[in-house]
């Protein structure tokens, strides 16, 4: 096997033993488990995930959070509560993933665009080439982009090295940050991954990142791999995927799949290191089938198997996470011996 360096030529000792690890992970019968905190829904238990799942099942050795964008704000993100979680479970011996609260472009698009105007093409006004750009949308993109180098400073102060997956469901209409349906959309897209990342790297000087390219498995329509931004801009290729409506009843392999596609697909590198940055279950389609409203876990008991070069997964939260009160046969998935655990 061929070891794997950081895009970045100047990353950390540890951030190249982190490559590392995960390459051997896609090549091994392991995978590492992870579980997603929310940082500002606290009225719920089961939004606090890891530490959920840690209670009753033994902690993960892959913790996931993300910075909430502050809404009113002019390109600000909460970091602080973020990274103190991140910092602590990072010396108690996880594995981090994090990314950005994926809405934070909703308030600056409604104001340029209106409530009823084109937003399917947003993001070119955050590319520096472009001589069309909007200056206003551009100048908050900057200070988004400031804020989330300040957080990831803040992190290589602390020794702390992590995925880092910005852009996340870059496939997904919702998020019009990120999202596009034009060929000039999709350029301006990977012209905006490579000055984030030369931001990061050559500017703010970050050696702790490894960049995950992380799309929607759900919006799967065919065009999401055109996003795909080149392996010398990708360390790690991580898809959100839940066993959602998009997959046929009766052929559970669908969403193996089409989950599996940004692994094997022609057009990206199958020696990047793969993983789920969000895992979950369906709640059923049938409302008059006996699992209807209930998240099954058996359903992706044999995801190693289906998906070998799965290093690791980060489990979701909500109703279709593992904790939920509408999961069942949590246990089944959770402790298979193939899951890699602190505890």
């Amino acid at each position: 096997m061929k070891i794997l360096r950081p895009i970045n030529s100047n990353a950390s000792e540890n951030t190249k033993e982190l490559l590392r690890y995960l390459q051997l992970l896609s090549a091994s019968e392991y995978a590492v488990c992870g579980a997603f905190n929310f940082i500002n829904k606290k009225e719920d238990g089961c939004y606090n995930n890891y530490e959920c799942i840690t209670e009753q099942y033994g902690a993960p050795l892959l913790f996931s959070t993300y910075y909430p964008f502050i809404e009113g704000s002019d390109g600000q993100f909460d970091y602080a509560e973020a990274n103190e979680q991140i910092i602590d479970n990072y010396k108690n011996g996880a594995i981090i993933l994090m990314h950005n609260q994926n809405e934070w472009a909703d308030e600056i698009c409604r104001k340029i665009c209106g409530e009823d105007g084109d937003k399917t093409d947003f993001l070119i006004n955050f590319d520096e080439e472009n001589p069309d750009k909007n200056i206003e949308a551009y100048d908050f993109y900057l200070k988004c982009r400031k804020c989330w180098a300040d957080g990831l400073e803040a992190l290589k102060k602390a020794g702390v090295c992590v995925m880092y997956r910005p852009f996340v469901e870059m496939n997904n209409a919702y998020f019009f940050g990120s999202y596009t349906e034009s060929e000039k959309g999709i350029s301006s897209f990977k012209r905006i991954w490579k000055q984030l990342a030369d931001y990061l790297f050559k500017e703010r000087g970050l050696d702790n990142i490894l960049l995950t390219f992380s799309p929607s498995a759900a919006a799967n329509d065919g065009r999401s791999d055109l996003y795909y931004p080149g392996d010398y801009l990708v360390d790690v290729i991580a898809p959100t995927a839940y066993s959602m409506p998009w997959v046929e009843r009766n052929t559970p392999e669908g969403f193996y799949e089409k989950a599996w596609h940004y692994s094997r697909h022609s057009g990206l590198s199958h020696d990047k290191p793969f993983g789920f940055a969000e895992l979950g279950v369906d709640l059923g389609q049938d409302e008059n089938a006996a699992d209807y409203g209930k998240g099954d876990w058996k359903k992706l008991v044999d995801v190693k198997e289906k998906c070998p070069r799965m290093g690791f997964f980060c489990l979701w939260v909500e109703d279709n996470g593992l904790v939920s009160k509408t999961s069942i046969n949590a246990s089944e998935f959770i402790n298979k011996k193939s899951w890699i655990k602190l505890s």
